[in-house]
């Protein structure tokens, strides 16, 4: 179920829901103002979701497809990656100097961890 709210909406109520959206009539009106990527690399809650979500749909070398990426996270949170200043999940991942992007076949998005990346790298 997508719900469209205001901030002002209690917490339990936007965790009940699959999707919310927080709109409010003044942000309708502007872009999206990208949070400081500090500010977003610092937020554990995010940061987990982003890592879980990747493990979850990773190949043997540790990437994932965006798009499958996109899946496993709207169907296990409510998340949407404009309420953190961004149009496209793509950018959000891109923001976040965790994680290494790739583009195959001219379009697919590929993403992995850092982390994980070294970890396969000593493996070998």
């Amino acid at each position: 179920m997508l719900i469209v709210g205001e901030r002002k909406a209690p917490l339990a109520f936007v965790n009940s829901c699959s999707r919310f959206l927080y709109l409010d009539k003044e942000s309708e009106k502007e872009a999206p103002i990208q949070k400081d990527t500090k500010n977003i690399k610092s937020d554990t809650r995010l940061m987990n979701l982003l890592r879980q979500a990747v493990e979850a749909v990773e190949d043997d070398e540790g990437w994932a497809m965006l798009g499958p990426i996109g899946t496993h996270i709207s169907n296990h949170a409510s998340f949407d990656q404009r309420n953190y200043g961004f149009k496209k999940l793509s950018d959000l991942f891109q923001a976040i100097d965790l994680f290494e992007m790739k583009k195959t076949n001219g379009s697919v998005l590929w993403v992995r961890d850092k982390k994980k990346a070294k970890q396969i790298g000593k493996l070998k």
